[in-house]
């Protein structure tokens, strides 16, 4: 029990690690400067409501099956590892702008995992993931709301939407160029004919597939080969044995539950599309408060009224520590502004570059950590802005989302790793024949229409052909790739006179 419970908290340290570090440099910085009527003034409400509100509405969206037909239409037509990989990219980098850099990777990686490992071309996943990574950091940095960062200073300069654009299209347009160079240098294009095929039936096993509360699946048919008996199976086998637990089919139970027709396919996609309408008229809202076109009380209300009656699940799995770590870096950075010592430190490195010295405490503490901590100490918010955002890259350390796909690989590894020790699984490609329902179709299966719901096809990640390559190789790729995008932006941004 002792050791359960310490495995626990250690599991939930990890998974909240800097949110307890922006809570324990907050306490730090309150025994410095005790709470009074000036903490009020630290907190960047709209920033809070706003971010809190995008999240909750994209969560909604992922439950529809919204993000991964859009995503199965964009695939399609895929012929090489290339272009594949440079769509996985670019699809990543386009979603990030839109809700944000980390759900844009939780929803985009699975997917390429998918694709990757279905064609044979497994050991691709390590720079697919780093690029990806780099295309959610660095091409979703050209919003406002495409990175947390952005958002909060959005809102605390109050920054023209115009003067945004212009000011990060040098380091966007950089990033987008060098994305695709390394798309055409690093990925050979060889033939991907069955991945794409793999595409469109395991659209199911990316989350906010699987997350669908919308759909429900048609019974399953017993096919041929189910229903008659094999010399290795007989027929006695496939019946299996009551189950006292269990009402019978002529149980009052099951009478009453056999009488409730089961929703048609058309109505369940009336409902879905309702939903989708709903909710992007939510996340249009709420892009109206993040312009001040409208008062983001009024949205933020509107937004969690709606979500309360259509999709209260959304509300619970908002990234609740994201906002907490907010809340507790601008009770850290305020107290902070308060040291006069501390205020004229920083605000000297500051005006000597701000470029260099927000990207460089990126790499140490992250790029969201940094924004609000030098916030207080500059007005030089161009220079500021550019340099949390392609301090995003160098360390894995840089941004939030470098960590998400650093986890998401380990997972992976250790699912395929997992599945080859014991030869069986959903990774596994010598399961049992009867189980059709978890592995690929053949490259000649046909295609589920465009109209399907994401959610009607359970098929599980297959296996690779190849294993894939050590955590270890995964950070070098990331840190060789990562590095040189830093330093590639940071000196084109220089000569452009940000600093």
């Amino acid at each position: 029990m002792e050791e359960h419970a310490e495995n626990s908290i250690i599991a939930f340290a990890k998974a909240n690690a800097v949110t307890l570090i922006a809570s324990v440099a907050a306490l730090v910085t309150m025994a410095l400067v005790p709470p009074d009527e000036a903490y009020a003034a630290y907190f960047d409400w709209r920033t809070i409501c706003c971010l809190g509100s995008i999240l909750a509405v994209v969560a909604a969206l992922r439950h529809t099956g919204f993000f991964s037909t859009i995503t199965r239409y964009l695939l399609r037509g895929f012929k090489t590892t290339r272009s594949a990989v440079a769509g996985l990219v670019a699809i990543t980098g386009l979603i990030s702008m839109f809700i944000t850099n980390d759900l844009a990777l939780i929803m985009m990686l699975p997917l390429a995992a998918l694709l990757l490992q279905s064609a044979g071309h497994a050991r691709l996943i390590p720079v697919t993931f780093v690029l990806q990574t780099l295309s959610a950091n660095l091409l979703g940095m050209v919003m406002p709301f495409g990175n947390p960062q952005n958002l909060f200073l959005f809102s605390r300069f109050e920054i023209d939407p115009l003067a945004f654009l212009a000011t990060m299209a040098l380091p966007f347009a950089l990033s987008a160029a060098a994305l695709a160079l390394c798309c055409f240098l690093l990925v050979k294009p060889q033939p991907i004919a069955a991945a794409k095929h793999a595409v469109q039936r395991g659209a199911a096993a990316v989350p906010e597939a699987t997350a669908s509360t919308t759909s429900v699946s048609a019974p399953e048919q017993p096919s041929p080969s189910a229903a008659a008996p094999t010399p290795a199976q007989p027929a006695t086998s496939s019946i299996p044995a009551p189950d006292p637990a269990q009402p019978t089919a002529s149980s009052p139970a099951a009478l009453a539950t056999s009488s409730i027709p089961a929703p048609s396919p058309a109505a369940l996609a009336t409902s879905t599309t309702a939903k989708n309408v709903l909710y992007a008229a939510l996340f249009l809202l709420t892009l109206a408060s993040v312009f001040r076109l409208i008062p983001f009380q009024i949205s933020t209300i509107i937004v969690a009224l709606a979500l309360i009656i259509a999709d209260k699940r959304a509300l619970a799995e908002l990234d609740w520590s994201l906002l907490l770590t907010f809340l507790f870096f601008f009770i850290f950075s305020g107290n902070l502004a308060r040291m006069p010592e501390v205020q004229m430190a920083a605000a000297e490195l500051l005006q000597q570059n701000a470029l260099v010295v927000s990207a460089l405490a990126s790499q140490v503490i992250s790029n969201v950590p940094s924004a609000v901590l030098l916030a207080p100490f500059t007005e030089n918010w161009p220079a500021l802005l550019v340099g949390v955002n392609i301090g995003g890259a160098g360390t894995i350390v840089g941004s939030l989302a470098s960590l998400i796909t650093l986890n998401h690989y380990r997972a992976l590894r250790d699912a395929n790793s997992s599945s080859a020790s014991n030869n069986a699984g959903p990774f596994s490609a010598s399961a049992s024949p009867s189980s059709t329902d978890t592995t690929l179709p053949s490259a000649d299966a046909a295609l589920p229409s465009a109209s399907a719901s994401p959610s009607s096809t359970d098929t599980a990640l297959p296996s690779a052909s190849t294993a894939l390559p050590s955590t270890g190789s995964y950070l070098k790729t990331f840190t060789i790739l990562n590095c040189g995008f830093l330093i590639l932006l940071l000196i084109a941004c220089s000569l452009a006179g940000i600093r």
